[in-house]
C-alpha cells in the first residue's frame, strides 16, 4: 500500500468516527435542548469533513457538505431553528455523506438512486436556507474573522501591484484535517508567491510541544491578477482554522490601520516584516503616521476650530513639527515606544509556560492489522516461553529454572498489556444502535427510549466487531415483536413510550450483554403451536417455558403474522445463536407476559489468549479457562451415584452433576491414575467434570481447529503444550447443554 493510499485509508477511518459522532450528536439533541457547543460540534464536523475531501478532490462530497456546512452556519447563527425535522434531514445528510465518501474512496461512479436522493437533500436544504431572513442577500458573505479592507478616498491610498495576506493558524489545524501548505498550492495555481515569512515566535521548547498542534503564521506578498473572490476561494476550506488579513493592492490609509489594529502580534514586530518584504515602505509609514495624527487631531479639536480652519491647513510636512510636539504625538503612530522591544526579549515573552503548555497527545492510531500480528507474535511467544519452562522442569537445574520462571513473568505481563491494547469498551457500540432504535421506532409508529448500563464493559474488538450484528438483530426483535403500539400500551396502561435498554457487564470470565423491552413478553402459546405446525417438535412432548423460548432460534422460524420490512421472514434469531456460537456464547431468553423480555448474551472476553487450567483424559490433554475454575476434588466412588448415564455426586451436602469426558469424547481410559473432579462455573450454574491427572494454570495460545474439524462438538479450539504436544480447549457452553440434556433425561 502507497503513502496515498494510506492517507486515504486513514481519512476514510476518521470520518467514519466523525460521521458516527456527528449522529450521536443529533440524535441526543432531539430530545434535549439545544446548546450552543452541540451546534458547534456538528458545524466542525461538517466542516473537518469537507476540508479533508477536498484534499484528495472528492468534488461530489465537497459540493454537498458545503451546502449542509453553509446550513449549520446559519444555524449556529441563530437565524434558522434547529427542531426536530431539521434533525431528521441532517440524519438524512449524515447517511448520504457516509456513501458519498465510500463510493469516492473506492473510485465509484453515484447510482441513479443516490443522484435522486442527493437532488432531494439538496432541495430540502436549499429550502431552509432560501427562507433566512432576506435582508443580507445581496451582501457579500465573507468567512469569518476575514478581515477585508474598504477604499476611504483616492487620495488617502498607496498603489500597489501585489496582495498582502497575513495568516495566522488554530492549534487545531492539523487535527482536523487540514494542511497549510494546501492553501499556498491553491494560490500559486492562478498567481505567485513573490515572498513568504513563516512566523515561529509561538514555537514552543522541544519539552513542552505538542506535535499534532500547528504553531505557524505566515505573512505572504502575493501576485495576481485575479479578484477578491478567487482569493476568498483559497480559504473555502480553513476560514475557521486560522484567523486571516487581506490588504487587496490598491489600499488606503485606513486599511493599514485596520490591518494592525486587527493583528494578534505586536505592531512593531509586524511593521518590520512588512518593511524587509517591500510592503510597507519606511516612506508610506510615515505618510500613514501622519495622516492618523490628523484624523486624531480633527476628531478631537473644538468645534470652533473647525468652523475657522478646514484639514488641509493642519502641516502635513514633518519638518514643520517640532521634535517635541512629534514625541508627544508618537504615542499616536502605529508603532508605540511601549511596544519596542529586543528580538531577545521577544524570544523570552513568547516562551510558553510549562503550566499552560499544550497536553500531551496520548493517543496514537493502530491499523488493526498490525495489532493483529502483534497478538500472533505473543502468542508464539507464549508457546516459546512454555517450551523453555518445560525444559528448565526436565533438566531442574536450579539457574535455569530461576531464568525460566523470570521469563515466563515478563512473557506474562506482555501477553497481558497486548491483549488489553485489543480492548475496546462496548459503549461505542451501544450508541450506534440509537439511529437504528429511532428510525425502526419512526417506521412502525412507535416511540422507544433506550437506556444504556455498563458501557464502559470492555471486551476484545474482535468479539465487538462480531457481535455487532447479533445485536443488531435482537434489537430489531425487541422493537417489533416486543414492543406495543402506543394506543396498545396506553389502553393495558403503560407509558407510551417503550422502553429498550441495553447492558454489559462480567461475570466470571465472560461477558453479559443483557438486551431487556418492558413489551408484552413471548407468547408461550403460539410459539409452540408454530414449532407443532412445522414439526420442530411433536404435539405429545412436554416442554419447559426455556425449551419453548428456544424453539423462536430455530432457522426459518417466526411467529409474525405479516412480512413487514423489519421481520416475519424467518430470518434473525437463528442467525444470532450461530453467530454467537461462533464466538464461544451462548444465548439465553427470560420472558414474563406483559411484562417484557431479556435476551442475555455471555460471551468469552478474548478469543486470542486466554489463563487456561490443563488436564489429562486418558492419553489426551485438555484445557478449560481458568476463570470458570472453581476447585479440585478427589473422584471417591461411593460418593457417586451411578445409575446408567445418570451422574451426581454430594458436594458438601448440595447435588452437583458431572461429566465422564472419557465416554463424552470416546477416548481411553488410564486406569493407572488418580481420578479427579474438576468443578467449573458457568451462567450461574456449577458442573464437574470426571478427568484423570491435573496439570495446573497454563497460557492458552488459541489456535483453530480448521475447516475439517469445524463442527466437532464439545471442542472450540486446540492450543501447542511445552512440550510440543496439542492440547484441546473445550467448549464450555456446549458442556453444560449436554449436562443439562442428561439432567432432564435421568433426573
Amino acid at each position: 500500500m502507497n503513502d496515498l493510499e494510506e492517507v486515504k485509508e486513514l481519512f476514510i477511518s476518521e470520518s467514519s468516527e466523525i460521521l458516527q459522532k456527528m449522529e450521536t450528536t443529533l440524535l441526543f439533541l432531539e430530545t434535549n435542548p439545544v446548546t450552543d457547543d452541540k451546534i458547534h460540534e456538528l458545524f466542525r464536523s461538517i466542516h473537518t469533513i469537507k476540508g479533508s475531501a477536498s484534499i484528495f478532490g472528492y468534488e461530489e462530497t465537497v459540493n454537498f457538505t458545503h451546502v449542509a456546512e453553509s446550513l449549520l452556519d446559519k444555524v449556529r447563527e441563530k437565524e434558522i431553528i434547529l427542531d426536530k425535522p431539521l434533525i431528521s434531514l441532517l440524519l438524512d445528510c449524515r447517511d448520504h455523506i457516509s456513501d458519498l465518501i465510500e463510493y469516492a474512496a473506492n473510485n465509484l461512479v453515484l447510482e441513479e438512486g443516490m443522484k435522486a436522493n442527493q437532488t432531494s437533500l439538496l432541495s430540502r436544504l436549499q429550502s431552509y436556507l432560501t427562507n433566512v431572513n432576506t435582508n443580507s442577500e445581496n451582501k457579500e458573505i465573507l468567512p469569518e474573522k476575514l478581515e477585508v479592507t474598504k477604499s476611504i478616498t483616492p487620495q488617502e491610498s498607496i498603489s500597489e501591484n501585489n496582495w498582502h495576506i497575513s495568516l495566522r493558524f488554530k492549534p487545531n489545524t492539523f487535527r482536523d484535517g487540514l494542511e497549510p501548505y494546501s492553501v499556498l498550492k491553491y494560490l500559486n495555481r492562478d498567481g505567485k508567491i513573490l515572498d513568504l515569512v513563516t512566523l515561529t515566535t509561538l514555537i514552543p521548547d522541544l519539552y513542552t510541544i505538542d506535535p499534532e498542534s500547528c504553531y505557524t503564521g505566515f505573512e505572504i506578498e502575493y501576485k495576481s491578477d485575479k479578484d477578491m473572490s478567487f482569493i476568498l476561494q483559497a480559504f473555502e476550506f480553513v476560514e475557521h482554522d486560522c484567523n486571516i488579513q487581506i490588504l487587496p493592492p490598491d489600499r488606503t490609509y485606513q486599511d493599514y490601520l485596520d490591518f494592525f489594529r486587527n493583528a494578534d502580534d505586536k505592531k512593531t514586530k509586524l511593521v518590520r516584516i512588512l518593511i524587509a518584504m517591500g510592503t510597507l515602505s519606511k516612506a508610506d509609514l510615515k505618510k500613514i503616521n501622519q495622516w492618523k495624527r490628523k484624523s486624531t487631531f480633527e476628531q478631537t479639536a473644538p468645534s470652533e476650530y473647525t468652523k475657522q480652519e478646514s484639514i488641509e491647513s493642519i502641516p502635513n510636512n514633518s519638518n514643520s513639527i517640532s521634535e517635541t510636539t512629534e514625541e508627544k504625538l508618537e504615542k499616536e503612530e502605529i508603532i508605540e515606544k511601549d511596544e519596542i522591544y529586543s528580538d531577545k526579549e521577544s524570544a523570552l515573552n513568547n516562551k510558553p509556560n510549562k503550566e499552560n503548555a499544550p497536553r500531551e497527545s496520548k493517543i496514537i492510531r493502530i491499523d488493526s492489522v498490525k495489532l493483529d500480528q502483534l497478538i500472533n507474535l505473543v502468542g508464539e511467544l507464549v508457546i516459546g516461553g512454555a517450551n523453555i519452562n518445560q525444559l528448565s522442569q526436565n533438566r531442574k537445574d536450579p539457574e535455569l529454572l530461576e531464568s525460566s520462571s523470570f521469563l515466563n513473568h515478563l512473557i506474562s505481563e506482555i501477553r497481558d498489556m497486548a491483549l488489553k491494547i485489543r480492548m475496546v469498551q462496548i459503549g461505542e457500540t451501544f450508541s450506534r444502535f440509537q439511529r437504528t432504535i429511532r428510525d425502526i421506532g419512526h417506521e412502525l409508529g412507535k416511540e422507544i427510549q433506550l437506556t444504556i448500563t455498563g458501557g464502559d464493559t470492555e471486551l476484545d474488538k474482535t468479539v465487538v466487531e462480531k457481535i455487532n450484528d447479533p445485536l443488531m438483530h435482537l434489537i430489531r426483535n425487541a422493537i417489533d415483536h416486543g414492543i406495543e403500539s402506543k394506543e396498545k400500551r396506553v389502553s393495558i396502561g403503560k407509558s407510551p413510550v417503550g422502553q429498550l435498554s441495553l447492558n454489559a457487564y462480567h461475570e466470571t470470565g465472560s461477558i453479559v450483554i443483557e438486551v431487556n423491552d418492558d413489551g408484552k413478553g413471548l407468547d408461550k402459546d403460539k410459539i409452540l403451536k408454530k414449532a407443532i405446525e412445522r414439526g420442530l417438535v411433536s404435539s405429545d412432548k412436554q416442554l419447559s417455558d426455556s425449551e419453548i423460548f428456544r424453539l423462536i432460534f430455530k432457522a426459518g422460524f417466526s411467529t409474525a403474522d405479516k412480512i413487514t420490512n423489519i421481520s416475519g421472514r424467518g430470518v434473525g434469531l437463528d442467525v444470532v445463536l450461530k453467530n454467537v456460537e461462533t464466538l464461544r456464547g451462548t444465548v439465553v431468553v427470560n420472558s414474563e407476559s406483559g411484562k417484557g423480555t431479556t435476551f442475555k448474551v455471555r460471551l468469552p472476553l478474548t478469543l486470542a489468549i486466554i489463563d487456561g487450567f490443563l488436564f489429562k483424559v486418558g492419553f489426551s490433554y485438555y484445557v478449560v479457562p481458568l476463570d470458570l475454575v472453581v476447585e479440585c476434588l478427589e473422584y471417591k466412588e461411593n460418593l457417586t451415584t451411578n445409575n446408567g448415564s445418570k451422574n451426581f455426586i454430594n458436594l458438601r451436602g448440595e447435588i452437583l452433576p458431572f461429566l465422564r469426558l472419557n465416554e463424552f469424547f470416546n477416548t481411553n481410559v488410564n486406569t493407572n491414575v488418580r481420578k479427579n473432579i474438576l468443578v467449573l462455573q458457568y451462567g450461574g450454574r456449577h458442573v464437574g467434570l470426571l478427568i484423570d491427572t491435573l496439570h495446573g494454570e497454563i497460557q492458552t495460545v488459541i489456535k483453530p481447529l480448521g475447516k475439517v474439524f469445524s463442527n466437532l462438538k464439545g471442542i472450540s479450539g486446540s492450543t501447542i503444550l511445552g512440550n510440543g504436544e496439542v492440547g484441546l480447549i473445550i467448549d464450555i457452553p456446549s458442556l453444560f447443554k449436554k449436562v443439562e440434556e442428561l439432567e432432564k433425561v435421568n433426573w
